[in-house]
């Protein structure tokens, strides 16, 4: 028999898993059963009727009148939209589901304020936009009138575009303005994808209301550049969102933009039968406001590295660019796609939602809400969690400092739920070649585990999945792979470096923000067999073929870790005489208060 350790430090890549379950009674368990894979702090379709798979987030906004949060996500099966609610980001209502008449939005939108006060949604789609007024405040109930902001039912415009415009403003001289997202060949074919790249096409008016008033007036982007230099962008923008990002520590303010946008390539237009997507984060500016947006590709960088492999992971490969970093780009992701922020009642504040696609298209979840912005004179690129999400600990069960020597594993806790947050801090000398980091979803020696590594060999942060979700076939569900993100800078300079790790554990959804800047989230199926458990490792760094590289110094420096461990409460309810997944949101009292109150007040 191997022993652990052996098996654990992966002397070879490949691994023959005993299926014992078919393909199939497996997807039949995802879609259907799968009670242990459910998600207890996302809103999620999974088992979660009636809520349906989720396609885009057709618009998020805050309504500081209220206090709420509302996130309209469009439906894969019909095109519905569903309407959650929030005051705290952790209890959720789905209070209502519009269908093709009565809903606000279609396939991509955005939501914002006119100068009276009123809430308008706004959609691009079959060549034409609209926009339509709440009746209101709690975005409820919306105008079945709507004002046509444009129509570009000529041949001037191709397919089904124009689509997916960016929020309504306006302009201190009075001037309303949105953009809308062709591409720049402006081909008028059904032929998908532009060699130019997108474009997002400005509009603008004297009046909301006056059709005939609202003219095109130059280009807010155009590019076919993405935030990576070895990916082009081959198709119009996708769900875009256009907002200041404010800049913490700097010595003076500036007019920062945030561009985010989901992109795709190369899709039908390349012969491909397949296509990448990923959600990237455009950092740039205007030189005042109204101007086009000036994009700073050097700040720019993928909102969640989700849908990146390095060259060293195994896994099916349908595109040949690899950058720099040693990454590449993979169709098969949980991916972060159709992006949208949201404000807060503090003005400065952004926060960003985002879709979460299963391997299985019948699932999907909302990502967990992030904070976004810039940080210092050079205005990098930030995210983290949203502090609010600590209401979340039901209890604190490792709080440890811990110094790991050579190659080492040490155990932390067992959680058979699997619904944890971690958070650890990894000091390591600067000039030592290692990786080190935690052991996430773990049978109890480890032989199934999910790796979540601080690889300094290769400049990499990582999640190793080669060994877990066993129960999944491998020539189906090309999951059992290594996705991973340049590492970020460390936190402190010198002698050694620092890398703290923030991770939520969601039964199936694993999520990492790395050093308040680099995220990367996935999917992981623990077997029956495994315990849950969590556990801290280092290890020497390992070659392409999982191999430990050959060194003149062998000696592994220590590396001291600062780790806790919360487990979680569940934003679902539970029927205490049923086993099945939950089927509704934990009920906010005060929200159905405020409908029952505000039912007759109309904007």
């Amino acid at each position: 028999m191997v022993h652990v350790h052996f098996s654990f430090f992966r002397m070879g890549t490949h691994r023959v898993f005993a299926l014992l379950c078919l393909p199939l009674a497996i997807l039949g368990e995802m879609e259907g059963g799968g009670e242990r894979w459910s998600p207890w702090i996302h809103i999620s379709s999974w088992n979660q009727n009636p809520i349906r798979s989720f396609a885009d987030l057709a618009g998020v906004v805050y309504v500081k009148e209220t206090g709420y949060w509302h996130v309209f996500g469009l439906t894969k099966d019909n095109g519905d939209i569903h309407h959650f609610t929030t005051a705290d980001l952790i209890k959720w209502n789905l209070i209502q589901t519009f269908n093709e008449t009565t809903k606000p939005l279609d396939d991509s939108g955005s939501i914002s304020m006119d100068q009276n006060g009123n809430y308008l949604a706004l959609s691009a789609g079959n060549l034409r936009a609209v926009v339509k007024r709440a009746r209101n405040i709690l975005l409820t109930e919306w105008g079945s009138e709507f004002e046509e902001l444009f129509s570009a039912r000529d041949p001037s415009y191709q397919r089904g575009l124009p689509g997916d415009p960016v929020s309504l403003t306006r302009t201190p001289d009075g001037i309303w303005r949105t953009a809308i997202a062709i591409d720049a060949c402006n081909v008028t074919s059904d032929h998908y994808g532009c060699p130019l790249g997108a474009r997002e096409q400005i509009w603008e008016s004297t009046s909301l209301m006056n059709t005939s008033e609202w003219k095109p007036n130059g280009v807010l982007l155009e590019s076919n550049k993405t935030c990576l230099d070895f990916l082009h962008q081959h198709t119009e923008f996708v769900t875009p969102d256009y907002v200041s990002l404010s800049r913490k520590k700097a010595s003076e303010s500036l007019n920062d933009r945030l561009f985010l946008t989901a992109t795709y390539g190369p899709g039908p237009c390349c012969q491909f039968s397949t296509y990448w997507n990923f959600a990237q984060a455009i950092i740039g500016m205007e030189e005042k406001v109204g101007d086009p947006f000036q994009p700073d590709w050097a700040r720019s960088r993928p909102l969640d590295w989700s849908a990146f492999r390095p060259i060293y992971s195994p896994g099916r490969r349908e595109f040949n660019q690899t950058g720099k970093d040693g990454l590449y780009i993979t169709s098969n992701g949980f991916f972060i796609c159709c992006p949208k922020t949201a404000g807060s009642k503090n003005k400065e504040r952004r926060l960003v939602f985002g879709n979460l696609g299963y391997v299985s298209r019948n699932i999907s979840a909302i990502s967990l809400p992030r904070d976004l912005w810039l940080e210092g004179d050079y205005g990098r690129f930030k995210q983290a969690f949203a502090p609010e999400l600590v209401e979340l600990r039901e209890q604190r069960v490792v709080s440890r400092k811990i110094t790991l020597e050579g190659r080492n594993i040490v155990d932390l806790v067992e959680s058979s739920e699997n619904v944890l947050e971690i958070q650890a801090v990894f000091e390591i000398q600067h000039d030592k070649n290692i990786e080190c980091g935690l052991l996430l979803m773990s049978s109890p020696e480890y032989n199934e585990t999910v790796y979540i590594g601080v690889d300094l060999s290769r400049n990499h942060l990582k999640i190793d999945r080669t060994l877990s979700s066993p129960e999944f076939d491998v020539s189906i569900y090309d999951i059992h792979d290594i996705r991973a993100a340049p590492l970020p800078p460390s936190l402190v300079s010198g002698e050694k470096v620092v890398y703290a790790v923030h991770v939520y554990v969601d039964r199936s959804i694993i999520t990492v923000i790395c050093n308040n800047e680099t995220a990367i989230t996935v999917e992981a199926y623990p077997s029956h067999h495994s315990t849950g458990k969590v556990g801290i490792y280092s290890q020497e760094p390992q070659d392409v073929t999982q191999q430990p590289v050959t060194r003149t110094d062998t000696t592994m420096p220590p590396v001291e870790v600062s780790v806790d461990v919360w487990k979680l409460n569940r934003i679902y309810t539970y029927s205490t005489s049923s086993s099945k997944p939950p089927t509704e949101f934990q009920a906010s009292i005060d929200f159905f208060q405020l409908v029952s109150h505000h039912q007759s007040q109309r904007l």
